[in-house]
């Protein structure tokens, strides 16, 4: 499958594509202001109440405050995305091999990819308590989940 990544035709930009590089920004330097947030009242209390799941409740925290995200899309025509992220038209979008991709990394490289869950409100994500359990249903709530306002 091939994905595509859109760039401004600033210095920055060029010179990672030249050279065969991605840049993955932390969570706080994104445009989206939900980015890797969640509702995790429900789990509050539990957490409170056990020293193991709280600890395990800042790991995630932790985790998700370092993670690098490099967002990419399935259309290289988009005129939204090409206007946003391409410098109004101005700059380049980048084919990517998703599965050549995805093996350059490290094996022990969190690699999290999937389509986006698009919401129709702006309530963040909710965290279950049986959430805490599946590693994979805490990366889906909190980086595959945006507000339907992003599609």
């Amino acid at each position: 499958m091939n994905v595509y990544k859109y760039r401004s035709n600033d210095i920055k930009h060029l010179t990672t594509a030249m050279s065969n590089q991605i840049f993955a920004a932390l969570p706080n330097k994104l445009n989206d202001k939900y980015e890797i947030k969640f509702n995790d009242k429900k789990i509050r209390s539990f957490v409170e109440l056990s020293k193991n799941l709280k600890n395990n409740h800042g790991e995630i925290n932790q985790k998700l405050e370092e993670i690098g995200i490099y967002s990419l899309s399935e259309d290289p025509l988009c005129i939204k995305l090409w206007s946003e992220y391409a410098n109004q038209d101005k700059g380049f979008c980048i084919e990517y091999d998703l599965n050549l991709l995805l093996g350059f990394f490290p094996p022990r490289t969190l690699t999290c990819h999937s389509k986006i869950v698009y919401e129709p409100t702006e309530k963040l994500p909710e965290l279950t308590l049986a959430d805490l359990s599946n590693e994979k249903k805490i990366y889906e709530k909190t980086m595959l989940t945006k507000h339907i306002q992003w599609i």
